[in-house]
């Protein structure tokens, strides 16, 4: 497992064989400017898998369609899905290629994104979120698939998503469901579930719209 990490003190780049390693705390020098930074090998496998997913998005890997889930998501993470809400725990899911059907957690109707909340105005089945490949860049789109109370996006009271209505979303983006508010953070050199997370965490509550 290789892992690409930048020196903290000169910006070099350096390639790291985590297969060789078995200290769970370590120092790495650089062979550049000399000075050596601390390192957790946990946080370093995490950060090789996200590589490793970030390059196969990039190289579009026509295999990784045929690895499907329900609603047609695929197995390969391509982002996350992280609740932000002063009424609901926090939770983090991860968006699949493909389509990922979201709402409200429940047995008798499950989805592949369910959201453990006590909030009855969000859905079951709320909504769908495809992660699109096009020629020149990822497309992440939103669509209501039939929800009692729609989707509004970044507080937004004047458009409101209806059934079947669709919208595209991009990185940082809040998305309420029902009176839930959740934040969609999309892959990026260096980020991963736990960062994703850490930085949503650092933003301020978006203002809830009643529906």
């Amino acid at each position: 497992m290789i892992v690409t990490i930048d020196c903290i003190h000169c910006g070099t780049k350096l390639s790291l064989d985590l297969s060789t390693i078995t200290l769970e705390a370590f120092a790495v020098n650089c062979p550049k400017c000399k000075k050596g930074t601390n390192n957790k090998l946990a946080d370093l496998k995490e950060k090789a898998q996200q590589q490793a997913r970030n390059s196969a998005m990039m190289q579009g890997g026509e295999n990784n369609d045929k690895t499907q889930v329900s609603e047609g998501a695929t197995t390969m993470c391509c982002g996350w899905l992280i609740v932000h809400d002063e009424q609901t725990s926090k939770q983090t899911f991860e968006l699949k290629y493909g389509k990922n059907v979201i709402g409200r957690k429940s047995v008798t109707k499950p989805c592949d994104i369910m959201i453990d909340t006590n909030d009855m105005a969000m859905s079951r089945q709320h909504c769908i979120i495809e992660a699109r490949r096009t020629p020149r860049a990822m497309q992440y789109i939103i669509t209501d698939i039939g929800s009692l109370n729609g989707i509004f996006i970044n507080a937004n009271l004047m458009q409101p998503l209806k059934k079947n209505m669709e919208g595209l979303l991009k990185d940082g983006d809040t998305i309420q469901l029902g009176h839930t508010k959740v934040v969609i953070k999309l892959p990026q050199e260096n980020r991963n579930s736990q960062s994703a997370s850490r930085e949503v965490d650092g933003d301020d509550y978006a203002p809830t719209i009643i529906s």
